[in-house]
């Protein structure tokens, strides 16, 4: 039966119902990241900002330190709409620099510093960056990286900077041996001297700096930026649906209307404590964690280097009031020791994105706080990078129910399609199109790729794809099934796309065929991780050991840990299966690793 315009969520619009007139009447803060940030807490300078091992920034303190680094960039050549590198953790400075930079119309570049030097010198060549700071435990990585690529400066920040005095010695005194306790650069000191061996085939070698020598000196007067609409921010990056990196550009307007939404809907008060475990060069993290946390008035707790180990450890010690996290992290928290008689009535909101939460973790959830006095139920939230990291979320009591993905943002739109460019009904599963003033620019120098994103309807309004299937019921809440992208979310919610993996491993000329499968992992909750399937060609010059021990030290060398197979026993050779349509027969590669696990394969770590 054909269904009456009014049968559309679109056009209903049902989740609508859950919100006030306050709610939908958030005006969109136009201006840059940082004044919105003043903005917000102008009354709330003395209020603490950030923690950091013992060390407390207040809000003046953050903007103090923000100012200081706008002026030092600016002193280093740094103009607007400049591309500046930031390959560091959840540390002061590398919000100092995100904020700094924005200040004067530059843009901050967000790389995770762990991946290897060829992804990272993509990065710096795609957006011609000339300056990278990075933290000195990758000193080696970004010094090779800096070869045959557009950098000219490099910039060392010492993770003990911003440590109380009492942490700083506990941490010199756990990392270094008496003799070797000269001070944090002396292992970046000792690879400097690598520098011209490591670029032997650059023609010039970028000149290195160290953070904390360069920020006393005496600057001149900062020149702000004009805000200019549209501009980008901030760089994220990800693989997309090809494999192939793709840098994200993300806009202050969009930036701001996510956290304006989230803090308004989620009724926060200034002054709060957040626990950030995210990093900021992951969209959750730089968005959700770090601007709507400091637009919110909140103290953001930083922690560095996350260890799902030592969540409970850090619950116990900083009791929060907010915690985001991925599901997948949480699971050792419910089963720790030390939070089993925890009095919980100071956390005030528990958040997972990243991933579907399984309605019966999510259960687990609710009753585990419940029996440790915080009365309060899990809040989901969810939507993807190019839009601000968050479009839908489940705020309200009505809206908390298990399995439940969320209600669009009080100024998203979405909707569900199917193939044919059509709107699906209730409870009829498609794809997720979601609109927003949220919405990325675009991709760095990848038109094709951003005009492949967004799809324009016929009355000119653009959507961008989400990749993700499933439906809206008349309770007008959405809820996922599946992923239409073939991507593999692993336990922490970090996605990996096959094909990047293949590409990899079929670029060695000894193989016939390549299939990643994402495969669950007994020991977590939710998520998948990778295993290669391998078929190597019948003529082969060496043995299939050698071949694999080649394939496997290739792999591990172009594709960052978290985007490959983790452990070496997940690269498995065998025969590619077929199903009788001539597709790969999935379901038998899968039978194929559960015959090898027989055999004993080591946990993965």
């Amino acid at each position: 039966m054909q269904q009456s315009m009014n049968d559309y969520p679109s056009i209903d619009k049902p989740w609508l119902k859950y919100y006030t007139k306050k709610d939908l009447g958030i005006q969109i803060p136009d201006m840059s990241l940082t004044e919105y940030i003043r903005t917000q807490n102008t009354n709330h300078l003395l209020l603490p900002a950030l923690t950091y091992f013992g060390k407390t920034f207040s809000y003046q303190e953050l903007f103090d330190n923000i100012d200081r680094a706008s002026r030092l960039f600016q002193s280093l050549g740094v103009k607007e709409n400049d591309y500046v590198a930031l390959a560091m953790p959840l540390m002061p400075e590398a919000i100092f620099m995100m904020y700094g930079l924005d200040q004067i119309g530059a843009i901050a570049n967000l790389i995770d510093p762990r991946i290897p030097a060829d992804r990272m010198r993509f990065y710096i060549n795609l957006a011609k960056v000339k300056i990278c700071c990075v933290i000195t435990s990758y000193t080696n990585t970004i010094i090779e990286a800096a070869s045959n690529s557009t950098l000219e400066k490099i910039i060392l920040v010492s993770p003990t900077a911003c440590m109380s005095s009492a942490e700083q010695n506990r941490f010199l005194h756990k990392q270094f041996t008496a003799g070797e306790r000269v001070g944090i650069y002396w292992k970046a000191l000792k690879l400097h001297a690598l520098t011209s061996k490591l670029n032997r085939h650059a023609e010039k070698h970028p000149v290195i700096y160290t953070y904390e020598k360069l920020i006393t000196q005496i600057f001149p007067e900062m020149h702000t930026a004009a805000y200019r609409p549209g501009k980008a921010s901030i760089v994220e990056y990800t693989s997309g649906t090809t494999g192939t990196p793709k840098g994200l550009e993300l806009t202050a307007s969009g930036m701001n209307v996510t956290a304006a939404q989230i803090t308004q809907i989620n009724r926060t008060t200034p002054g709060e404590s957040l626990l950030g475990i995210m990093p900021p060069f992951i969209s959750y993290g730089a968005v959700t964690g770090i601007h709507m946390s400091l637009s919110a008035g909140f103290n953001l707790i930083l922690i560095p280097r996350f260890s799902v180990d030592i969540f409970a450890e850090l619950i116990h010690k900083y009791k929060p009031n907010n915690i985001i996290c991925v599901p997948s992290m949480f699971g050792n928290v419910i089963e720790s020791p030390l939070l089993q008689h925890e009095d919980l009535s100071f956390l005030k909101r528990l958040i997972f994105g990243g991933d579907r939460t399984v309605p019966e973790f999510e259960e687990r959830v609710n009753a585990w706080l419940d029996e440790h006095n915080a009365h309060i139920r899990l809040i989901k939230g969810g939507g993807m990078a190019e839009y601000s990291s968050c479009a839908f979320e489940t705020p309200f009591e009505e809206t908390k129910k298990p399995g439940a993905y969320g209600i669009p943002l009080p100024l998203v739109d979405a909707k569900i399609m199917k193939d044919d460019q059509t709107e699906c009904g209730y409870d009829e599963i498609g794809e997720i199109y979601i609109s927003s003033p949220q919405q990325m620019r675009g991709y760095i120098d990848n038109p094709g790729e951003t005009e492949a994103f967004f799809f324009t309807d016929e009355t000119g309004k653009k959507w961008g794809r989400s990749g993700d299937l499933g439906y809206v019921s008349r309770d007008g809440l959405f809820t996922l099934t599946s992923r239409k992208k073939q991507m593999i979310v692993r336990p922490d919610g970090h996605n990996v796309f096959p094909s990047e993996i293949e590409n990899s491993i079929l670029a060695c000329n000894e193989v016939e065929e390549c299939v990643t499968v994402g495969i669950k992992d007994d020991q977590s909750i939710v998520g998948e991780y990778p295993v290669a399937f391998i078929e190597l060609k019948p003529d082969l010059t060496s043995s299939p050991n050698v071949v694999l021990k080649q394939i496997i030290k290739n792999v591990k060398k172009e594709i960052p840990v978290r985007d490959r197979p983790i452990r070496d026993e997940d690269y498995i050779l065998t025969k590619i299966p077929y199903s009788n349509e001539g597709k790969i027969d999935r379901v038998k590669l899968i039978s194929v690793y559960k015959e090898k696990k027989e055999k004993k394969i080591a946990p993965r770590g």
